[in-house]
């Protein structure tokens, strides 16, 4: 039987693609396999690498790894050799990812938020590459729905629910860049309008002045076009900034212009989307066609019932409707709509019959927003209309207004997020930082004080012979080696154990309602661990030890100082005993006096 994700693969991947395709993502060798695939084809190498050391600081392909992780540098790898094989032939499918990749990119790094490569690599599957794809090619699972959500249009979630989120945010942000680049495309000057706001909101956000906004259009727009050159496509122009300005300033000042560019507005406003509904044939095809000569787009129902499913599908802005109608009459229908997030911002014009003028109320209690009796005058109807827009847009303003404020309550949210998890989390190995460990212990403190019945002890572990690392190999192997471990000590620590980077090569273990001898056990689990794990990376292949100090909370001392200082003890004892061990703050038969 054949493998329907074989089939995927094999009818858009090739050579270098084909090959990463096949890597476990999640597999113990995953990174080996793919530096082994990369090496072995130059030009997917070199397109990897263009990508993913520009901002991380990485200087070769085993560090561009070791940074972006085996998943997502597949991906990456993946999106990248799909592009260069099928620009080949169909350079204009990939014009348009290549500038929305690269314009994420350095939204993404401009912002701060995220990883760039992660966006660029969304932005690249985001266009052509269907949600089936990307499943079968095991693309990590946020960079795959935040390139569906994109291409399909539907606005980010809840970003404490989704970790897509930030990711979709940043592609929304980029289209505007993305845009810009092939601004020639654009031909109205509504669109010229609407690109040169959208560049302005861009730069605020961005908070860059004119200048440095510039330049980074431009910065974006040659590696764009560089790129596009290198895979053998034509090299588009990259426009200027101050050229969208200028050409955006030729349509301004027309009226019918300016008010097309409003929030919440679309296009040249030359009319409304209507749904027309009546029961009886005539009067339905009369009243399509005096909202079509007026300018309007009109679709239509002839009861109720298909009345509801037709608007709930095109979503338009009016709806007139005859009051008495088979299974839903106009009442009813009006009802319906309004019990839905779609309907209350519908301008509902109901149609009444001579009889009906005096149930009137009854229709404006059910929400209806005006009448015309039947026969209707096309003037008077069309009258009525004209009201109703100054409603609706009125309307799209303000939900407009409510999006841009929700959008920035989002971002801010998402900010301040990121900035209190910059606060206490180390960048060099994404454990909680020095900061975080000592308000870590000092509420940990408060809980076991005098009368408690729950034990506190803590770890303090030292690299071995750190120095001697970075003396031989340098500061960049001493940074891999301290990540490793940092690694190691996440992924073997139980619940109530949590590791921080105090600073240097030492690191700082929380062991809530836990005593000595349950530390102690802890500490041996951490140092064997590290001692069996093998670093390979920038050169360097080998395994480093770690000296760890055990200390209880004793009720001879008077603060957490006192506690961290006794289990430094202990790690000095560890380290002239031969280094590579545990030894408890018991073991020295002296109990730390307070600091």
């Amino acid at each position: 039987m054949t493998n329907p994700e074989n089939n995927l693969q094999a009818n858009r991947l090739e050579g270098c693609a084909l090959r990463v395709a096949s890597i476990d993502p999640g597999g113990a060798s995953a990174r080996d396999q793919l530096a082994a695939a990369l090496s072995a084809d130059a030009g997917a190498s070199a397109r990897f690498l263009r990508v993913a050391t520009v901002g991380a600081g990485a200087a070769s392909l085993e560090s561009a790894l070791l940074s972006l992780g085996a998943p997502v540098a597949r991906a990456l790898t993946l999106g990248l050799e799909l592009c260069a094989h099928e620009a080949r032939t169909e350079p204009a499918r990939w014009t348009r990812p290549l500038a929305l990749a690269f314009a994420a990119r350095a939204v993404a790094g401009q912002i701060g938020v995220g990883d760039s490569c992660e966006a660029f690599t969304a932005a690249l599957l985001s266009t052509g590459t269907r949600a089936e794809e990307l499943a079968a090619w095991r693309v990590p699972p946020r960079l795959a729905v935040a390139a569906s959500r994109h291409q399909s249009g539907v606005l980010a979630g809840d970003a404490d629910q989704d970790d897509s989120v930030w990711i979709s945010r940043i592609l929304g942000h980029a289209t505007i860049l993305a845009d810009a680049l092939q601004a020639e495309s654009n031909p109205t000057g509504v669109d010229w309008g609407r690109l040169s706001r959208g560049l302005e909101a861009l730069r605020e956000i961005l908070h860059l002045d004119r200048s440095a906004f510039a330049a980074l259009l431009q910065s974006v727009g040659h590696s764009w076009a560089d790129f596009l050159e290198e895979l053998g496509a034509p090299r588009p122009a990259v426009p200027t900034l101050e050229c969208v300005q200028v050409r955006a300033g030729d349509v301004l000042a027309d009226d019918a212009l300016a008010r097309a560019l409003e929030p919440g507005s679309s296009a040249p406003l030359r009319g409304l989307r209507i749904l027309a509904v009546d029961d009886e044939p005539v009067s339905l095809r009369l009243l399509e066609r005096v909202l079509r000569l007026a300018g309007h787009e009109v679709v239509t129902a002839t009861n109720g019932s298909d009345a509801l499913r037709v608007a709930l599908e095109t979503h338009p802005h009016a709806v007139i409707a005859d009051w008495l109608m088979p299974e839903l009459d106009g009442i009813d229908l009006c009802r319906a709509l309004r019990r839905s997030e779609l309907g209350r911002s519908v301008f509902f014009l109901l149609l009444t019959g001579r009889g009906e003028e005096d149930r009137v109320v009854e229709a404006f209690d059910a929400g209806v927003d005006d009448y015309v009796t039947k026969p209707f005058n096309p003037k008077i109807l069309l009258a009525r209309l004209k009201g109703g827009r100054r409603v609706i847009e009125l309307q799209e303003r303000v939900e407009a207004n409510r999006r841009v404020v929700m959008k920035q309550v989002a971002e801010m949210g998402l900010l301040t997020r990121k900035l209190r998890n910059a606060a206490h989390t180390d960048a060099l190995t994404d454990l909680p930082n020095r900061r975080y460990a000592m308000a870590r212990l000092e509420s940990e403190w408060e809980a076991t004080g005098p009368g408690s019945r729950r034990p506190l002890a803590v770890i303090l572990i030292d690299i071995d012979h750190f120095k001697r690392v970075n003396d031989s190999h340098g500061h960049d192997v001493g940074d891999l080696v301290l990540k490793e471990v940092a690694t190691v000590l996440r992924a073997n620590t139980r619940h109530g154990e949590e590791a921080a980077r105090l600073g240097g090569e030492e690191f700082f273990v929380v062991c809530s309602n836990a005593n000595e001898d349950q530390a102690r056990i802890a500490g041996e689990r951490l140092r064997a661990a590290v001692e069996r794990h093998v670093i390979k990376g920038l050169g360097f292949e080998g395994g480093v030890t770690i000296s760890v100090g055990v200390a209880q909370r004793r009720p001879e001392m008077a603060n957490q100082d006192a506690l961290i200082k006794s289990a430094d003890h202990a790690v000095y004892a560890a380290k002239a005993a031969g280094r590579n061990r545990v030894i408890a703050g018991s073991d020295l038969g002296t109990v730390a006096r307070s600091a």
